[in-house]
């Protein structure tokens, strides 16, 4: 969407993301879902949106998740800050006046990362959100089908 991709403009990726996903020049379909009939509820074309009220020529770009966490790593790796560490899973973390420890399970044994922050992107069910005692006081919401029509 375009606030998104604004945001991946700033940071540099919005070219590489644009040359690998599909542009939606159409609209955005509004839909129930199939197991409830699949009735059309409305639409927001493109073609009726007054001209210079969108950035973009397209209402959304579509790329998988999967081919966009790829793009994502790809970029983070060119950075001398960037390290990934695979088959580590979250144990613990505690803070004192000189930032937060995390402790790490991984396929070796226990392993303790010194930062300055830790940021838990780990969805609802975060052990990292957990650990801290922070609570989820989200809801559910009931599924609305939308779908990118591109003809």
């Amino acid at each position: 969407m375009p606030i998104v991709l604004n945001e991946f403009e700033k940071v540099g990726i919005l070219n590489d993301l644009l040359a690998r996903s599909l542009p939606n020049t159409d609209g955005i379909y509004f839909r129930t879902p199939f197991a409830k009939g699949h009735q059309h509820l409305g639409t927001l074309s493109v073609a009726k949106l007054p001209k210079g009220v969108m950035k973009y020529d397209f209402v959304a770009t579509n790329l998988g998740q999967h081919d966009l966490g790829k793009l994502l790593l790809e970029h983070a790796e060119k950075l001398e800050t960037f390290e990934i560490s695979w088959n580590h899973r979250f144990a613990g973390v505690q803070q004192d006046a000189n930032g937060a420890k995390v402790c790490a399970v991984t396929p070796t044994g226990e392993r303790f990362f010194q930062a300055d922050y830790v940021v838990g992107c780990d969805g609802a069910g975060s052990s990292v959100r957990r650990a801290l005692c922070i609570p989820f006081d989200g809801f559910t919401w009931q599924v609305l089908i939308i779908r990118f029509l591109l003809d």
